[in-house]
């Protein structure tokens, strides 16, 4: 469809930003001697009182690099008025008027652009270059903002942006342009000019601060960008991101569970009997957060009381609690069947505690030990030192090695040697023949089935 013959093709109101006056004026059509055009007075008052307007020039696309077309649309919008001026018949002649808010040095000009192209393009039509331009995409870049494109940062500062891209490749030479071309330049000119102010005020990541009300929702800043540490979404390059952020219903939904918990760790008002259950549950605070995890379990971390209720009631937990309680030395005697030789329970402290000799890792719960002994620094270490690599089974709560999937057994069991004298086979991980495993209190021998 040809948008250049249908007169009542537009973009809807409700969808514009700009909601106030546009002018449109035919250059042609000014007379010669007086100057005299609607908008005159507006656009001079403009330059002897105003410090900016939006600025925006449009010429039909080059089709290659020795072409030139010359500017057939220039625009001016400050407030509620945007001026089109037409110059696709009036080759180089502009008012005087114009040309005088071209040239002040006090009058800037933003626009969404190469500088240099448009001052070469106005050098080619008009024969002279304006000054003091300013390219809102370009302060967009020293602002580190990331995506500096005019759609996008309208959309990122809260502006809306529907015009069509397939409108700028339209005739702009026609005798009358149509709505939309019209509403596409005074929204481009406009948001220029609005978009100037959001992001001059802009603050650097080095500068970024957090407003009134902002922390207490779980705002902070982090690596010099806003996150959100109830949601964990970030990072977040504006003010205006925060406040959309803050205002969505996934936000507010999480809120109300961590406003549960206090801050850095401490317990909310009215909450002292459960955090002591919490606590009797191997529940602790994360330090430096409004988080929580569990150290039986090593599992976490919880920013919601729900959450932790769930874990704490699940069986994993119950039984890790169950197999913990009691004096570590008895938790490791019952469990020294399924530790490898060199882990040891070291008694020369204030408090007994685990030790890894492979690794000097040392732990203060059993499962934090498992924990380890199936981690990659320990299996790394394992690999150095010539040791079977040992995985952590979190369904079984044992250690299996890993190139056989069996059980692991302390080859030394000093004061259980002669109740062990038996020969367990190996789980089947896969449907071809594979070799078990027959411990005995001082060796570990394979056969082949």
């Amino acid at each position: 469809m040809d948008l250049n013959t249908v007169d009542d093709q537009r973009i809807p109101a409700e969808q514009c930003s700009f909601h106030g006056q546009t002018i449109v004026v035919d250059v042609e059509d000014i007379d010669r001697h007086s100057e005299d055009f609607q908008g005159r007075e507006w656009l001079e008052r403009m330059t002897a009182e105003s410090t900016q307007v939006g600025w925006g020039l449009h010429w039909h696309p080059d089709p290659n690099k020795y072409s030139d077309n010359p500017v057939v649309l220039m625009s001016f919008a400050c407030g509620d008025t945007v001026l089109a001026l037409r110059t696709h018949r009036s080759q180089k002649f502009l008012p005087a008027s114009v040309s005088q808010a071209l040239l002040s040095t006090r009058l800037k000009k933003i626009c969404a652009g190469d500088q240099g192209t448009f001052m070469l393009k106005m050098y080619r039509s008009f024969d002279f270059k304006p000054v003091s331009l300013i390219d809102v995409e370009h302060l967009a870049k020293q602002k580190t903002i990331a995506e500096t494109n005019l759609p996008s940062l309208a959309c990122q500062f809260g502006f809306p942006w529907v015009v069509p891209s397939h409108i700028w490749d339209s005739d702009w030479t026609t005798w009358s342009l149509t709505q939309m071309q019209i509403q596409a330049a005074t929204e481009k000119c406009n948001l220029c000019h609005s978009l100037f102010e959001k992001i001059k005020s802009f603050k650097i990541r080095s500068e970024l601060e957090l407003a009134a009300g902002w922390s207490e929702q779980g705002m902070k800043i982090k690596d010099g960008w806003y996150w959100c540490t109830i949601c964990e979404s970030g990072p977040m390059t504006s003010a205006n991101a925060v406040e959309l952020h803050l205002a969505g219903q996934k936000h507010r939904k999480k809120q109300e569970h961590w406003s549960t918990f206090g801050t850095n760790g401490e317990s909310a008002p009215g909450q002292p009997e459960l955090l002591a259950d919490l606590l009797a549950q191997r529940i602790v605070a994360v330090p430096g957060s409004n988080e929580y995890r569990c150290e039986c379990c090593n599992a976490g971390p919880f920013n919601s009381i729900k959450v932790i209720e769930k874990h704490v009631a699940s069986k994993k937990h119950q039984r890790l609690v169950a197999q913990e309680s009691g004096p570590l030395s008895v938790v490791f005697e019952n469990e020294q069947w399924n530790l490898p030789e060199y882990v040891t329970l070291d008694v020369q402290g204030a408090a007994p505690i685990l030790l890894c000799t492979l690794c000097g890792s040392k732990s203060s719960a059993m499962s934090q030990m498992y924990m380890h002994l199936g981690g990659d620094k320990h299996a790394k270490k394992c690999k150095h030192a010539g040791f079977e690599e040992i995985i952590f089974s979190k369904d079984k709560q044992r250690l299996n090695l890993q190139l056989l999937d069996s059980w692991c057994f302390a080859t030394v069991l000093k004061n259980r040697k002669e109740q062990f004298n038996w020969s367990l086979p190996m789980e089947k991980t896969s449907r071809m023949s594979t070799p078990s495993l027959t411990c005995f209190p001082q060796k570990a021998t394979l056969h082949r089935k």
